[in-house]
């Protein structure tokens, strides 16, 4: 008897013990969940329910993302640090379509809000933004129809599409003096906040748009800077920039087809890609003296630390052959449809995407040996070019570089080159040869796809060389019966 009563006990403390360890188990897989529970910082003072995500640096926990996770507040207090650690970022679509969230704390560690964070937060009616802040994302504030006024910190210098689209309450904002950019429809439909001044419509200090109803534009005498695509398609026919300006945004005067001269202030220190894309009549332009950042010469406008060739006015420019300039930026000659030749400087060593785009009857390009790249789409559709040379410092020619350029009829590759990318003569129509250097490695998807005149690739090495490039599937498709002639003897279409 005293046998079994002994055994009893003994089970009874295994069973104890199992217990007992089941509970802590549960306990701690509890508090691995992220939650507000196992905050054991001093600053405890914070919503609950929030969920926390760690942040690695070298395999180390460095900080803390936040989101709305299991919180039921309508006012959200989000703590400086979580176990110990600073909460830099609040996560993308942290609390979106929080339609009831009425007001939020951010603190000064945040230094990230991510895409459309608050978007659709209909009810939300206040928010301080952190100084720590460095950029204002994408559709962060979208439709938050409850917000009235809006201070952006001097620590945020961008502000990016849809930002606050949508947000027709708001009546007053507060851009900050380190903002440089401010992107396209970033303010769209916030009906009560942008304010419109002889044709042209500002939120705070900034130029989002026009509305076309006079010819003669002159901004305000406190305009900082021209949001992304700020005066695009705008028909006025002159325009004064204010002295004070100091940023133009990527596309701004995209397509306004009446502007006869520009000066741009010396008070301006950035302009972004595309500015002047598709600005067809204008005759002039010019840079105040005393510009740090800018200069013009030959009625082109330049960077000049960068030297890099920025606009160029269509119907009346001359490069500069001095030195000064080295890089022809995206888009510069894009859709000069009247040019028919241009000599690229000496010294000029980078070609930008689309540079020369659409160049409908540019016929001749002399390109000088001191190039070393040339941008994807650079003479894309320049129908009327007849032949080309690639100097031998350019090393891979990029996607659609000479897309449909359906007057080409003989192409000169240098030696040097390694690499043809996709598409890059595809649709060139009238090609009859081709010279590939050998030591090209690589040719793409359809390189020469389309070229239904090709009769000719003449190969700078043997025949071996040649089949031992590495060709994609596709790279002749639709071309013509070709002869590949090599140093050793030739190679039919279809043995290569």
């Amino acid at each position: 008897m005293e046998e079994k009563k002994s055994w009893k006990k003994l089970l009874l403390i295994m069973a104890a013990i199992v217990i007992f360890a089941f509970g802590a188990f549960a306990l701690s897989a509890c508090s691995d969940d992220n939650t507000d529970s196992d905050n054991d910082d001093d600053d405890s003072t914070f919503t609950a329910g929030l969920q926390f995500f760690e942040i690695y640096e070298d395999e180390t926990v460095v900080a803390y993302s936040v989101n709305i996770g299991k919180a039921q507040d309508n006012d959200i207090v989000i703590p400086a640090y979580y176990k110990k650690k600073p909460v830099t970022r609040i996560a993308g679509s942290a609390f979106r379509d929080c339609s009831s969230l009425t007001s939020i704390v951010i603190p000064d560690t945040v230094t990230e809000i991510g895409e459309s964070a608050f978007r659709g937060c209909s009810s939300l009616e206040s928010i301080v933004l952190p100084n720590s802040l460095t950029a204002i994302e994408r559709e962060v504030f979208r439709g938050c129809t409850g917000l009235t006024s809006v201070v952006i910190p001097d620590s945020v210098t961008v502000i990016k599409y849809d930002a606050f689209a949508d947000c027709s309450g708001l009546t007053s904002i507060t851009i900050g003096s380190g903002v440089e950019r401010v992107q396209s429809d970033a303010f769209s439909g916030c009906t009560k906040l942008i304010q419109t001044e002889n044709s042209v419509q500002y939120v705070d200090k900034w130029v989002i748009g026009c509305d076309n109803s006079v010819d003669a534009v002159e901004l305000r005498t406190d305009t900082v800077g021209l949001a992304s695509w700020a005066l695009s398609s705008c028909s006025f026919t002159s325009i004064k920039l204010s002295d004070s300006l100091k940023f133009i945004g990527e596309r701004a005067f995209a397509h306004c087809g009446r502007v006869k001269s520009l000066e741009i202030p010396k008070s301006v220190k950035s302009i972004d890609w595309g500015a002047f894309i598709d600005f067809p009549s204008v005759e002039s332009i010019t840079v105040q003296s005393g510009n740090t950042f800018y200069h013009s010469s030959g009625n082109c406008l330049i960077e000049t630390d960068s030297k890099t060739l920025i606009a160029v006015a269509e119907k009346n420019f001359v490069l500069p052959t001095d030195g000064s300039i080295a890089i022809i930026a995206d888009d510069v000659f894009y859709f000069f449809d009247k040019m028919e030749s241009i000599v690229i400087p000496d010294g000029v060593t980078s070609i930008g995407r689309q540079a020369f785009h659409n160049c409908l009857n540019l016929k001749t390009v002399e390109i000088p040996d001191t190039v070393t790249y040339i941008g994807a789409y650079a003479f894309e559709n320049c129908k009327s070019l007849t032949s080309i040379t690639i100097p031998s410092g350019v090393h891979h020619i990029d996607t659609r570089t000479f897309y449909h350029c359906s007057g080409l009829t003989s192409i000169v590759i240098s030696n040097g080159l390694t690499r043809i990318g996709n598409e890059v003569f595809e649709g060139c129509e009238n090609l009859v040869s081709i010279t590939i250097p050998k030591s090209v490695t690589t040719i793409w998807y359809k390189a020469l796809g389309e070229c239904g005149s090709l009769t000719d690739i003449v190969f700078g090495g043997t025949k071996e060389e040649w089949l031992a490039i590495d060709k994609e599937d596709g790279w002749d498709r639709n071309s013509g019966e070709y002869t590949i002639t090599c140093t050793d003897g030739t190679i039919a279409k279809g043995e290569n």
